[in-house]
């Protein structure tokens, strides 16, 4: 099958606006990955869960160090967007990087 190879990601500045803070492959599963190609609309603009080894923001540009899907609704290194719980405009800079 033609799978995609990543998931861009992004989080909401202070202005409301939807910054990329970059991609994500690692645990996409073959399950995530056959439902995002039959529908790829149903997870445009909805909060995912992910985990970090660190996060990062260099002359402006935010960055996450070996970002991965987290299917675990438990621990991760960097931070924890359930999409069971909160709303996309809640995604935001401020809770993921340390302005």
């Amino acid at each position: 099958m033609d799978w995609i190879g990543s998931i861009e990601i992004g989080a909401y500045n202070e202005n409301g606006e939807l910054i990329s803070i970059g991609t994500v492959s690692s645990g996409l599963t073959e399950a995530l990955l056959k439902e995002i190609k039959e529908d790829s609309n149903k997870f445009i603009g909805k909060p995912l869960v992910i985990g970090a080894m660190e996060t990062g923001v260099k002359e402006g540009k935010y960055s996450l160090r070996h970002p991965y899907i987290n299917s675990k609704a438990g621990c991760c290194y960097g931070f924890r967007l359930d999409s069971q719980d909160i709303d996309s405009k809640d995604c935001l800079l401020s809770k993921i990087f340390d302005n």
